[in-house]
């Protein structure tokens, strides 16, 4: 029903939107601006973007911004951007949202009148015509910046009263040659025809009140979006919502939020902005890791590198969020080595080293990346890796040899772990060449709903004989893993209430890909589905049990590629070609050598990052030399090779 009264709390300053989340789905906020600094013009996000119009009346006050309109009283133009740079644009997939929650007082509204005045929308800029295609000051025209730019938007009705039953409207944008970003109504389709409905309740707009819009579209299939839009009065709670579905929909992707008020016979004269934010309600990626939680490791806090193992210590231990860069070898001692909560710990180079026992136990949010482990005098407990009692970890290219134990452990309600492009091995047969245990002892009724773990893109390799992994109680997706390791027991062991999914992995050269095991109680399942078997022996069980459904978006790669791309990749120090780098007065220049084309620079603000970015410029080639010139007057960045 397009409009009715309802009393609600404001949610939106607990990361929720009065129009509803998705089921399933995690909360990322791409932005929450409330002009704490008094200024508009910088992009931090996402806690600041920048904010340009048509003209540069607009002042930012410490914790708001003033909009007005022009003196000569024609529409004003107003425009931000939620993502870093011009090329990634947020795609939604099935089941994923975006949501607009603009905080706002209205200055000076007109009395009732005839148009659809007021105008705001979110758009698509990245994939537009516009060059540039983006703004980066004030001054530009108010019938601008619609150049391929597609997208949805709101047309108003804004008075002290309505002029009819249906005050709202809801646009696709579908006239792309047009220039005028809003202000022609030809370039846009209206999605359906508002209903009439009852507007009693919110009857118009107030001077000096302070109102809450929103705006939500949410990908529900392969072509259909669902457009929804909300007007809240924050005192008496009374709203006005209305909803519509475009059904041939075919582009997902945003990038920023325009608003364009005609004029103060049509609109508002003022608008004071209190607080703008953008909420991505995403499908998680990259395993159980980002399941109900993004694991950012310490991104955001200080960078540091570390080449001993009392400043390892002193900085994996203190509060808050920690980038902690190993350089060299560190010996970690006898003990277990402790790590705290919202810590990124990464190699730097092609040699950074641990030897002893990580000990990640009650922590959250932990990323370990490019590091070799090794413990072959069973230090601490004589794992690589032991985690306990931890939750939303990420361990990404490293290597692990030679661990008297395990080289990576999961015990103790351990939950929502992701391990990608790891390589685990041994150089000589200890009698306890055991990998990976997930869940420690029958009698641990505590991983009973807990220890959802995701494997991809690792390499079980020389001398690995079990546990790769073997899982009590737990939740395992293994998807495109290679595992080559002759003289080896078993590979994947499901015992006690788990259940494993396998999934387009390469089993080569071993013996029993998978296999059930149980003492007591309720046996483990497995399913297996296109899987590849080279020179394989004793697999018995079929794999056709019923397993739980995978939670986040993933795209398997073809299994036909797996051997190479994962013997070339996976494990620390596999990054591609050396880069380096030298400084001048004004730039920076990225150099490698190589013979195979097609590398290129990705920057990101956190070594450990998932969103690395593109680097636009191009790559200059002269024989085997590549370069990459950059200017030194930005942002501390971290950059890397990527080959697509």
């Amino acid at each position: 029903m397009p409009v009715r009264k309802r009393f609600l709390k404001l949610l939106s300053a607990w990361g929720l939107s009065a129009l509803g989340m998705v089921a399933g789905v995690r909360a990322d906020v791409l932005l929450d601006d409330t002009w704490a600094d008094g200024t508009r013009t910088n992009q931090n996000l996402p806690m600041e973007s920048a904010w340009w119009f048509s003209y540069s009346a607009a002042t930012a006050h410490t914790n708001s911004l003033f909009v007005p309109m022009r003196s000569d009283n024609t529409a004003l133009l107003g425009i931000t951007y939620f993502t870093d740079g011009t090329t990634n644009p947020i795609t939604l997939a099935v089941g994923e949202s975006l949501t607009v929650n603009l905080r706002l007082v209205l200055s000076n509204v007109p009395p009732q009148n005839t148009l659809l005045g007021f105008r705001a929308g979110l758009f698509d800029f990245a994939d537009s015509s516009l060059s540039p295609r983006r703004v980066s000051a004030d001054g530009f025209s108010n019938s601008s910046q619609g150049g391929g730019v597609q997208g949805y938007a709101l047309f108003l009705n804004m008075g002290t009263n309505f002029n009819d039953q249906a005050p709202m409207h809801l646009l696709k944008r579908t006239d792309l040659s047009n220039s005028s970003l809003l202000g022609a109504s030809g370039a846009w389709t209206e999605l359906g025809v508002p209903l009439f409905v009852q507007t009693a309740d919110f009857s118009g707009f107030t001077d000096g009140q302070e109102y809450l819009w929103q705006m939500m579209v949410e990908r529900t299939n392969s072509t259909t979006i669902v457009v929804s839009t909300l007007w809240s009065n924050t005192i008496s709670g009374e709203t006005m919502s209305y909803s519509q579905t475009d059904g041939s929909a075919t582009n997902f992707s945003f990038d920023g939020l325009a608003l364009r008020p005609l004029n103060t016979n049509t609109a508002a004269a003022g608008y004071t902005l209190l607080e703008a934010r953008i909420d991505y309600a995403a499908i998680p990626r990259d395993g159980f890791a980002n399941v109900g939680y993004t694991t950012t490791g310490g991104k955001g806090g200080p960078v540091v590198t570390v080449t001993d193992a009392s400043s390892l210590s002193n900085y994996l231990n203190q509060p808050g969020r920690y980038i902690v860069q190993v350089k060299g070898t560190i010996n970690l001692g006898v003990d277990d080595f402790p790590v705290g909560a919202n810590k990124t710990i990464v190699g730097l180079g092609t040699d950074a080293t641990l030897v002893g026992d990580l000990y990640i136990v009650s922590d959250s949010n932990v990323i370990v990346r490019n590091l070799y482990f090794t413990n072959p005098s069973n230090l601490g407990e004589g794992d690589g890796i032991t985690m306990r009692n931890s939750d939303h970890v990420w361990i990404d290219h490293c290597t692990f040899t030679d661990c008297a134990d395990g080289e990576l452990d999961m015990t103790v309600a351990s939950d929502y772990v992701t391990v990608s492009w790891c390589k685990f091995n041994y150089t000589f047969d200890s009698g306890h060449n055991f990998v990976n245990l997930l869940g420690a002892d029958d009698a641990d009724i505590v991983d009973t709903g807990r220890l959802h773990v995701t494997f991809h893109h690792n390499w079980w390799s020389t001398l690995c004989h079990e546990r790769m992994p073997r899982v009590r109680y737990g939740r395992v997706h293994s998807y495109n893993n290679y595992f080559n390791a002759p003289g080896n027991n078993y590979c994947v062991r499901a015992a006690l209430e788990s259940q494993v999914f396998l999934e387009q992995n390469w089993f080569e050269n071993v013996k029993t890909p998978w296999e059930k095991f149980i003492t007591t109680g309720t046996t483990g399942l497995v399913s297996a589905v296109s899987n590849v078997f080279v020179n394989v022996t004793g697999q018995s069980d079929p794999g056709t049990d019923t397993v739980f459904t995978v939670p986040y978006l993933y795209t398997p790669d073809d299994t036909g590629g797996l051997p190479f791309a994962i013997t070339n990749n996976a494990g620390a120090a596999r990054p591609g070609p050396p880069l380096s780098m030298a400084l001048t007065a004004t730039n920076v220049v990225f150099s490698w050598t190589t013979n195979i084309p097609g590398f290129l620079v990705q920057y990101s603000d956190d070594p450990a990052a998932t969103n690395w970015l593109y680097d636009s410029t191009s790559v200059e080639v002269v024989g085997d030399q590549n370069t990459i010139t950059e200017p030194t007057d930005q942002a501390a960045r971290f950059f890397r090779l990527i080959k697509p």
